[in-house]
């Protein structure tokens, strides 16, 4: 998987380029962790071109979401295809991102809510 990180606005936006799985879960959990020692609390995942996830990367988004809210942030998912809205929904997460329909519309609601 590839994945390109940018900050927005107070906002960090990650990109991420194939499949969010046991095998990329780890280094990007790594990366996560290093984002949210450095202070970060509020992500958007772009999941544009993300094809696949499965459980270790269903974890590795509960885990994002879960210090980004211990540290008044939140994490929101932009561009999901219906591969990853099925995983989220069959896993019951869905309910526990706000998905949007673009990373400019995830943005927004950053900037016009407290996350």
């Amino acid at each position: 998987m590839d994945i390109a990180i940018e900050e927005t606005g107070g906002v960090t936006v990650i990109h991420l380029n194939g499949s969010l799985d046991a095998r990329s879960g780890p280094g990007f959990r790594d990366q996560l962790s290093k984002l949210i020692a450095g202070g970060a609390n509020r992500f958007v995942v772009d999941a544009a071109q993300l094809r696949f996830v499965d459980s270790i990367g269903l974890g590795t988004l509960i885990y994002l979401r879960r210090f980004a809210r211990q540290s008044n942030g939140d994490v929101r998912i932009a561009c999901a295809g219906h591969e990853v809205v099925d995983v989220l929904d069959i896993s019951g997460f869905i309910t526990l991102f706000e998905l949007l329909p673009d990373v400019p519309s995830a943005l927004a609601r950053f900037h016009s809510s407290a996350a």
